[in-house]
This record gives C-alpha cells, structure tokens and sequence, in this order.
C-alpha cells in the first residue's frame, strides 16, 4: 500500500519512481503488474519473518531460554548462561504482590506497601504501577 501511495505521489509531482534493475518500470500493464507482484511478494516475506520469529521466540520461552538481553523480574540467569531460573528473594516480592492484589488493593498501593516494607526494584526504586501488574498478571 505504501508503495502504491508513493508512486502515486510521485506521478502527479510529474516524476516517476525507478528500481535499480529496472524491474517494473514503465507505465504499461505488464511494468504495473511486475511492481504490484513485487510488492506483493515483499509483504509476503515480512509476514514469514514474523511468524517465524514469533515461533522461534516462542520455542525459547517454553524452553525456560532468555528470549532478550534484559532478565525479567523473579528470574535470574542460571549458570549456563542461556537458561532462567528462579530469583528466590524476587519471587518472594512477587509473592507478596500477589497476596496484596488478591486482597484487592490497587498497583499503587501495592507499589507503596512494597516500599514501605523495603521491597525495591533491581534499580533500588519503589515499582511502578506497571512492573505491578506485570508481576501479579493484572
């Protein structure tokens, strides 16, 4: 779509969009189809990336394999380096969200009690709202 707004720009500005090997050129039906099956086969390969990226990521995570270079909250890098396992004082922490949320008090003040009790992020900072909810699954 994007490709076909930009030749479109570019024809009423009294231009015309050229490949480098010349593929598709031209005002013809034969060049307009030739740039429509490129394109169409450019988005094509965009989508079997993504599925297969989604699938390679997915296969990590049930594996229990780090998936990105920041270490989630309650894991912690095991000894082979690939591998996550459990954070024992962090999980402690998570349990103690958990047990906050469920008696129903809001991320904020889940965040605050959490402080107050000297329970901080990695950063050494009270948890935002967000890494709350995150941790309790809201």
């Amino acid at each position: 779509m994007n490709a076909a707004m930009i030749e479109r720009l570019a024809l009423r500005a009294g231009a015309k969009v050229l490949t480098c090997d010349g593929a598709g050129e031209g005002d013809t039906p034969e060049a307009m189809l030739m740039r429509t099956m490129i394109d169409a086969f450019a988005q094509y390969e965009r989508q079997i990336l993504k599925v297969r990226t989604k699938a390679a990521l997915a296969v990590k995570r049930a594996k229990g394999e780090r998936i990105s270079g920041r270490v989630p909250y309650g894991m912690q890098l095991a000894s082979d380096s690939i591998s996550l396992e459990p954070h024992t004082a962090e999980q402690a922490v998570i349990a103690e969200a958990k047990a906050l949320y469920h008696a129903g008090l809001s991320t904020r003040t889940i965040a605050t009690r959490l402080a107050e009790q000297n329970l901080l992020s990695r950063a050494g900072t009270m948890f935002a709202p967000s890494a709350i909810s995150a941790m309790v699954g809201a």
